[in-house]
C-alpha cells in the first residue's frame, strides 16, 4: 500500500501515511516537520515548481531539481 520513501521507520513518514489514508479536511491538520537531517533521516524530494525541490515530510524546499537523483 505504500512507497518504500514512506516508511514508518522515517521520524516524519508517520504525517505522510496519515495524510494519505485521512479524507482531505483532516489531512490538512498535520502540519510537515521541521527537517528531516535534523532528526538523522534522509530527504525524500518531490518536484516543487519545476526548479525546487520540497521534501514530502519536512518543510525544506531547495534550489535545484533534487528529485531527478533520488
Amino acid at each position: 500500500m505504500f512507497h518504500i520513501r514512506f516508511s514508518w521507520k522515517h521520524p516524519y513518514a508517520w504525517r505522510t501515511n496519515l495524510r494519505i489514508l485521512l479524507p482531505t479536511p483532516f489531512s490538512r491538520w498535520l502540519t510537515k516537520g521541521r527537517d528531516c537531517q535534523e532528526r538523522g533521516a534522509e530527504h525524500a524530494w518531490y518536484n516543487h515548481d519545476g526548479e525546487n525541490s520540497a521534501c514530502y515530510h519536512c518543510r525544506i524546499v531547495r534550489p535545484g531539481q533534487l528529485w531527478k537523483s533520488s
